[in-house]
């Protein structure tokens, strides 16, 4: 569990490092609550899992094979105690909530703790986060029902916190964080692709420097 204090930084108790891995090796075609926790904090680490799902698919296996190639083990795509501890080290290192890029993160927090029963504009915005984050609200009306208090509760356990279904200010503060992180994601793959496509107009015949010039423009742009 990590706390996020009134100033955006998040501290680890000691035994922080062990915290994660629960004697389950993770793999291709597994599909449970287990991978949905190493998908957020694939997502934490900066590594794109396509979804926090709970299933072990393709684009998550991906996801663990480019950690594993960035912290030096064994890249075969399979999530064991060596890749967890990894994992969780190298999360340990982002010590600081970054909200200086986010479009009033401080402005979402309005110092009310939403709770079942509650209604509102601030439970439908909560709800819409959680969707974009890929966690099943039911219908994002601004009624705070149990299944958006269920949802809360996953988002809770899959980020070390209390899951008591509240959505307070160490939640809001980490569902801010993750929305960053998809945004970053999302960047990351539109760059990609426009790169991709500039190296394909690179090496064919039927393009003009101007198109390349054109393109470069474009990447420079994002």
């Amino acid at each position: 569990m990590y706390v996020v204090d009134s100033v955006g930084r998040v501290t680890y108790p000691s035994n922080f490092a062990n915290n994660l891995w629960n004697g389950q090796t993770l793999k291709r075609g597994d599909r449970n609550d287990y991978v949905k926790t190493l998908q957020s904090w694939l997502y934490r680490a900066g590594f794109n899992p396509g979804g926090i799902d709970g299933v072990y698919g393709a684009n998550t296996e991906k996801a663990v094979k480019e950690f594993q190639k960035k912290v030096g083990i064994t890249a075969d795509g399979i999530a064991g105690k060596q890749t967890y501890q990894a994992l969780q080290k190298y999360v340990r290192t982002q010590t600081t909530v970054s909200r200086s890029n986010s479009s009033g993160s401080d402005d979402r927090w309005t110092g009310q703790t939403l709770r079942e029963g509650d209604r509102g504009q601030a439970v439908k915005d909560l709800q819409a986060k959680l969707q974009r984050l890929g966690y099943n609200v039911g219908a994002v009306d601004g009624i705070y029902g149990k299944q958006t208090a269920e949802a809360v509760k996953s988002f809770q356990k899959a980020h070390g916190l209390t899951a008591d279904g509240l959505a307070g200010k160490s939640t809001y503060h980490a569902i801010e964080q993750g929305i960053q992180q998809k945004n970053y994601y999302n960047q990351k793959t539109i760059i990609q692709n426009k790169y991709k496509a500039l190296e394909n107009k690179v090496h064919s015949k039927d393009s003009t420097w101007g198109e390349v010039v054109k393109s470069l423009k474009e990447i420079a742009k994002l």
